[in-house]
């Protein structure tokens, strides 16, 4: 997994580790200090209201979108962050919405049972 999608990959390394047989993690954004919110188990319907159902809206990938990991200074120099861009554009021409992030505050490295490689470079944000 890259980027956020490492923490899709370890958590479901975690869960499920008879479905893969190795992980790769690649500048993955794990941080164990990061809690993300989840919705109230109970409370006003306001309180709730804020966690509905995700919005079903279709958002049209654009470049600036395309090349938002790659906006920290120094991290990639420009025509790689260009080429990418455009490449993501190809694959991905539908921006994602990522909804239940609560369920990545459950990642522990040490419940990862497969081999595992984690591939970080010197310039990652």
């Amino acid at each position: 997994g890259w980027s956020q999608g490492g923490l899709v990959a370890q958590l479901l390394a975690q869960k499920s580790p008879h479905l893969i047989s190795s992980l790769t993690l690649y500048g993955s954004i794990y941080d164990p200090q990061t809690r993300y919110p989840r919705p109230p188990l109970y409370g006003s319907s306001s309180a709730l209201s804020s966690f509905s159902k995700a919005d079903k809206t279709v958002v049209v990938n654009d470049y600036d979108s395309a090349v938002e990991d790659f906006t920290i200074e120094g991290s990639i120099p420009p025509e790689p962050a260009h080429e990418f861009a455009e490449a993501a554009l190809k694959s991905d021409p539908v921006k994602v919405k990522w909804v239940s992030l609560h369920q990545f505050n459950n990642i522990d490295p040490a419940r990862v049972e497969v081999p595992t490689l984690v591939v970080v470079g010197d310039q990652d944000p």
